[in-house]
């Protein structure tokens, strides 16, 4: 299909007097009180630790002591009670399997303070044991990450440590424990870390950035940006280097934001200073593990914590995060096109936000630690622990099936995406669709109970207006090529034409296609049986 020079005043026109709406579907009007004062929680962990399919809570508790709350399926009724007592505040938790006989539902702590890390094992009736402290010279841990980095077949734990400041790694003894700290990276290794890490600033990662198969170590944190330590193998590491040149950062996370590979970079950026000045910066994902130059999210100005999921159910990460004692999120719409902030829900000061399938019913829900002060007693205050329920009717599943490359295409110089299309065998004829207008709302199709990922505009017209066309090709028509249709057999693909010398008006526009199909049979075309994903197509100058 070719982008027709007949168009370009029709969509200038269109896009210039249309407003793209965001509406999503999804809310979180209702809560419910899990527990009415947890004490200030500082880790929240989606787990289900005892391992009836239901997804429960653990909590790392600033009193020194880890609370683990059981999911019996029915939101209304979460029971618990203590997991462990102690005395350290614990920072993190995570789960991982150490390779003893227990459940492989084994807890590694991270502490704030003291010894930095320990360990408890799962034994009898998902019950934990005593807490096992690590052998380490350091104290006041900043982050850990549990993934199995020296390929022994024992997931082992990757720590930040803040006094000094440190990267470390405790690997698992495949015997249900841990082996003493060994020191990684540590004094001018750290490229600016040492003098950020003991306040407290920075966060930690286990992923393959570069693809090879050897997970890296990527820190957020230091003075010159994100920073990553390439994995070897055999759990060592290479020197501390520059990944991307975002300011010091509080989180850092690895996404789909912009519905193409490889996974893009987010950080929750705390570079002004502020407590209320926070923001939101994302990086694309480059094929060979770099990063594109990072962008900063229009109008995500918060004060309290993010976290990334799919809120709206199309398969993209988007940002949820609290301001001003309320939720609220930006969409990600493929491309590197994103909503303006929306507002969730009410839910007061986080300290902490996590996210899971809580009642399991294919939407994701948030879960919300805040802080509520006494008004009549000074300096007294609960920490009410909620999860905000995602009561939006999930988008239909669209399936899959559609590729395309290049992602960019220059008005000056033209250019060509192919698209590939792969139903797996679903329907026997396709028609092709597309939008100049993002991929939300979309249009609902309730006779089969899906959701088409294209909004309907004055370019979805032209399209289906050209149908039907030359069944299996592209039929040529005066001036450009449009409606493209045809049966299907295994893949195939079709090509999106921008001719050289388009209207450079257009540029920064992101044309977003997407394919049907239909039964075929005697009495000719039948329902329609699959959608596939959408792709976008940016034109640049």
């Amino acid at each position: 299909m070719q982008i027709a020079p007949s168009l370009v005043l029709a969509w200038s026109a269109f896009i210039a007097t249309s407003v793209v709406g965001t509406a999503h579907g999804q809310t979180f009007a209702t809560s419910t009180l899990v527990v009415a004062d947890t004490g200030q929680v500082l880790d929240i962990l989606p787990f289900d630790w005892n391992g009836d399919g239901d997804l429960d809570l653990t909590l790392a508790l600033a009193g020194g002591s880890v609370l683990r709350l059981r999911n019996p399926g029915v939101a209304q009724s979460w029971t618990g009670g203590i997991g462990i007592g102690g005395t350290n505040a614990m920072s993190e938790l995570e789960y991982t399997d150490l390779g003893g006989p227990g459940t492989g539902r084994d807890l590694v702590i991270g502490y704030l303070f003291g010894a930095p890390l320990g360990w408890s094992a799962s034994g009898t009736n998902n019950v934990l044991g005593p807490v096992q402290l690590v052998s380490a010279p350091t104290s006041f841990l900043a982050e850990i990450d549990v993934a199995d980095v020296d390929g022994d077949g024992v997931e082992d734990v990757v720590c930040m440590t803040a006094s000094p400041p440190t990267i470390g790694m405790v690997a698992g003894d495949g015997q249900g424990g841990l082996t003493p700290y060994v020191t990684l990276a540590q004094g001018s290794d750290l490229r600016g870390l040492e003098t950020t890490l003991g306040a407290s600033k920075g966060d930690l990662r286990l992923f393959d950035v570069d693809g090879d198969g050897h997970l890296d170590i990527t820190i957020a944190g230091g003075t010159e940006g994100v920073l990553a330590m390439k994995g070897q193998g055999g759990g060592s590491f290479g020197p501390m280097e520059l990944l991307s040149p975002v300011p010091i950062a509080h989180e850092h996370l690895f996404a789909d934001l912009d519905g193409v590979a490889p996974l893009d970079l987010v950080v929750w950026d705390v570079s002004g200073g502020s407590s209320i000045g926070s923001r939101v910066d994302w990086a694309a994902g480059l094929p060979g593990g770099g990063f594109a130059a990072p962008v900063q999210l229009d109008g995500v100005v918060g004060r309290g914590p993010t976290v990334i999921a799919d809120i709206d159910g199309n398969g993209l990460a988007d940002i949820a995060y609290e301001k001003a004692g309320a939720l609220w999120c930006i969409l990600s719409n493929g491309g590197g096109d994103f909503t303006a902030p929306e507002w969730l829900g009410e839910c007061g000061d986080a300290l902490e936000i996590e996210v899971g399938d809580f009642d399991a019913d294919g939407d994701v829900d948030l879960v919300v630690s805040t802080e509520v002060p006494d008004p009549f007693v000074p300096f007294s205050q609960t920490f009410p622990l909620r999860i905000h329920w995602n009561d939006g009717v999930p988008q239909p599943s669209a399936g899959s099936g559609l590729v395309g490359t290049p992602r960019q295409v220059s008005v000056q110089a033209g250019g060509e995406q192919v698209l590939t299309l792969d139903s797996g065998g679903i329907g026997d004829f396709y028609v092709m669709c597309g939008t100049a207008t993002g991929v939300l709302p979309g249009l609902d199709i309730p006779e089969v109970g899906l959701n088409l990922p294209l909004n309907a505009d004055a370019y979805f017209s032209y399209l289906l207006g050209q149908l039907p066309n030359q069944p299996g090709g592209i039929a040529p028509m005066p001036g450009s090529t449009f409606g493209e249709s045809g049966f299907l057999s295994g893949t195939h693909s079709v090509r999106v034409r921008v001719p050289p010398g388009t209207d450079p008006s257009l540029v920064g526009l992101t044309l977003h296609h997407a394919f049907v199909t239909f039964d075929f049979g005697p009495g000719g075309l039948g329902a329609l049986v699959f959608v596939s994903n959408a792709v976008p197509l940016t034109l640049v100058p």
